[in-house]
């Protein structure tokens, strides 16, 4: 800024000597249309300066957009810092368990997928179609006298994995383990979290039932099963094969998408509580290595039909 600084020099020397000789401008009207050229030429100056810096680039564009947009820059680089941290979470998770994606053989068959999932870490080479028919069915229940009547979930898969059904809960999973790994199924429906948690810990996949996507839960439909027992199915019903957990997520294979996916512990406990804390995985004898690793590593992962 010295052509600034030099412009208001002259102005101040020329008012110095004016007062200083005393000497009287016989029209005041032209001292006050000299100091307004001068003004006009300062800004002119000024102007000329600032347009000279920004062409040098002693402004930076980020700063300028910065400073245009309101600190949206500066917002950007903290929720891009608070995304880094998220993704640098350490997790614990156990290694090479498959992720298998039950469409499109499978549209309603999420369990037997999670299954297949399972029963291939544990070293059983078997596809899910070929599980999914292993799984003994039932009908869709039926009404009778103004009543809904059908099998529990618990002995069959209600409806058909292959097309239209509602699903099959934790007992008839756990006695397929045992067919294809005699002795070696183990329900451990109604664990607390904690040692839910444990069971990862000690390096075995957990099967859990939740429902899709964590989302909120309604009930669908009601019906009485040949011991007289009422079922209440909440849906919409989904299984997930549990293989890791931070201090804030849980990490599981999803059978619809196909994938790894991580959800909040708060919000996966919700859910699968209100599912009787249903869960089954294999005897402590089958043993996976866990690894630490960060979030990052599964955002990307591709599903395996």
């Amino acid at each position: 800024m010295l052509c600034l600084y030099d412009s208001i020099k002259k102005v101040d020397n020329i008012t110095e000597r004016t007062e200083k000789h005393g000497v009287k401008y016989k029209n005041k009207i032209f001292l006050s249309l000299t100091i307004t050229l001068i003004s006009a030429v300062l800004i002119m100056v000024i102007c000329v300066e600032l347009s000279i810096i920004k062409n040098l680039g002693y402004f930076e564009n980020e700063n300028i957009n910065n400073i245009n947009n309101g600190g949206t820059a500066a917002n950007d680089i903290a929720s891009d810092k608070k995304d880094n941290e998220r993704s640098l979470k350490v997790i614990k998770e156990i290694k090479d368990v498959p992720v298998i994606s039950q469409m499109p053989e499978l549209p309603s068959g999420c369990e037997a997928t999670a299954l297949t999932m399972l029963l291939n870490w544990s070293g059983v080479h078997v596809g899910k179609v070929g599980v999914a028919r292993n799984i003994p069915k039932a009908y869709l229940p039926v009404l009778k006298n103004g009543k809904m009547y059908g099998k529990s979930p618990n002995e069959a898969f209600i409806g058909d994995p292959f097309s239209n059904g509602f699903g099959v809960y934790h007992k008839a999973i756990a006695d397929i383990i045992d067919k294809y790994l005699p002795g070696k199924g183990l329900d451990v429906t109604g664990i607390s979290f904690q040692n839910l948690l444990g069971i990862i810990d000690s390096g075995r996949p957990v099967i859990v039932w939740t429902t899709k996507d964590l989302t909120e839960p309604f009930l669908s439909t009601i019906w009485t099963d040949g011991n007289n027992n009422t079922v209440y199915w909440i849906a919409p019903e989904h299984t997930y094969l549990l293989t890791g957990y931070s201090d804030g997520d849980v990490i599981v294979n999803d059978p619809y998408s196909g994938q790894r996916r991580a959800y909040p512990i708060s919000k996966f406990k919700d859910k699968w509580e209100i599912y009787g804390r249903q869960a089954v995985t294999v005897s402590g004898s089958i043993k996976g290595k866990v690894v630490e690793t960060d979030l990052s590593s599964f955002l990307n992962a591709k599903s395996k039909k």
